[in-house]
């Protein structure tokens, strides 16, 4: 039984949708996805990968759609002439004292918060959503994108970037 999860796991992940995210370099706060919007960033593939590019404000409308399950992801900074720097995915369970490596609380990572669908109701009419949300920080400065006023702003901002987009 555990040969087997852990082919399905190697398996899963080989034939999972690759998506490269790009962030601006230097890019820290929340990053949303908003998928399957008619105006938004066309599908580019480099390598067999799509590639995901964010604006300065994180907020990207993609024309594509991101299939749930297994990921096969990988972050970068993007230079504004092109060159690509990794940023490692993080996750709480990599800080717990029985943690099997030492990951620096000030070194800079992706969270993956989820996705899910939205409904937003008029008067912006802006109708049925999907998303993809993550956080780009460390573990030390990641409490204050959890801050309801953060988040409230950005969700403003991302309406009205919806809004102005249809």
């Amino acid at each position: 039984m555990h040969l087997f999860f852990y082919l399905s796991g190697i398996i899963g992940t080989a034939t999972a949708q690759k998506l490269d995210f790009n962030f601006p370099d230097n890019f820290k706060g929340k990053a949303i996805v908003v998928q399957q919007i008619d105006c938004g960033q066309e599908i580019i593939k480099k390598d067999g990968r799509e590639q995901l590019n964010f604006p300065e404000n994180g907020i990207l409308l993609y024309k594509g759609k991101i299939e749930s399950g297994y990921i096969n992801h990988q972050y970068f900074y993007l230079t504004k002439t092109g060159d690509r720097t990794k940023i490692p995915e993080r996750a709480n369970y990599m800080f717990w004292e029985d943690a099997k490596t030492v990951t620096s609380s000030s070194e800079v990572g992706v969270w993956f918060e989820g996705m899910g669908m939205a409904t937003q109701i008029p008067p912006d009419k802006l109708s049925e959503y999907k998303y993809l949300e993550m956080i780009v920080s460390s573990k030390d400065s990641l409490e204050k994108y959890y801050d309801f006023q953060y988040n409230k702003q950005t969700d403003s901002l991302k309406y009205e970037i919806m809004k102005q987009c249809r």
